[in-house]
């Protein structure tokens, strides 16, 4: 009786799974705000992501030299939302240097994923006479 209490209380405030990937009919998937303190700066909140897409994002735009800062940050864990802050030099607007990371990114994914698919098949190609015994 007292685990399934415990189970009951530390499941209590946990989110439905579902919650962490399916938009909500209200709800939009980025969320765009001017900074009002920096020129060239604004904030992007994207829903139903985390750190993964977080981290690479950065990472990417960091890369671009028309930006001068990129950061992000998961509010809570139990949030699923991710705020983007980016700051350009002038040469383009931040929506345009986000947009262009993320086409960068969406490349460099389908490039790792078709030469996954090549490797996978030149392996099985080489493995097929052979049988595995289970």
């Amino acid at each position: 009786v007292f685990l399934i209490l415990l189970h009951c209380i530390v499941n209590m405030n946990q989110p439905e799974r579902y919650e962490c990937y399916v938009l909500e009919p209200d709800e939009t998937k980025v969320k765009f705000t001017k900074d009002t303190k920096h020129e060239h700066s604004a904030t992007f909140t994207i829903l139903k992501e985390d750190h993964t897409l977080g981290n690479a994002l950065r990472m990417q735009l960091l890369q671009d030299n028309r930006v001068l800062f990129a950061g992000y940050k998961v509010p809570h864990p139990l949030l699923y939302e991710l705020v983007i802050k980016v700051r350009t030099n002038g040469e383009a607007p931040p929506t345009q240097c986000l947009m262009d990371s993320i086409d960068v990114l969406s490349a460099n994914i389908k490039d790792t994923s078709d030469k996954f698919k090549l490797q996978l098949q030149k392996h099985k190609n080489s493995n097929s006479n052979k049988h595995w015994q289970r």
